[in-house]
């Protein structure tokens, strides 16, 4: 059995309502996961959820800490060109769906905060 999980971040708030809480929620998230005693093989990050890798965001930091323990950080290379993002990424390797699709394949477990 796989025991490999990956997170998968598809936005930069958590949940739906408030995105001043749903903010600070995925900022705790992230920042927990430095935490656990069996980290993640990959972090994924697409639509808004890129924008938690770019140079001064709160997250930036932790993601910063979770790569390097280890764990890969994607961040989908169509999201950051829509976000006009790629000059202040601060964490992390843009890829592409080929390869964040591929390497979702081999996970055991997929979290989606």
């Amino acid at each position: 059995m796989n025991n490999d999980y990956a997170v998968v971040i598809r936005s930069h708030v958590m949940g739906y309502g408030d995105d001043k809480l749903g903010a600070l929620l995925m900022r705790s998230s992230i920042c927990s996961l430095c935490e656990l005693e069996r980290l993640p093989s990959v972090i994924i990050l697409y639509n808004t959820g890129v924008k938690l890798a770019v140079q001064g965001a709160d997250s930036a930091d932790s993601l910063l800490k979770l790569q390097n323990a280890g764990v890969s950080i994607l961040l989908c290379g169509t999201c950051v060109d829509y976000f006009e993002v790629k000059d202040l990424i601060a964490v992390g390797k843009i890829s592409n769906m080929v390869s964040i699709n591929n390497t979702l394949t081999k996970m055991g477990n997929i979290i989606y905060p």
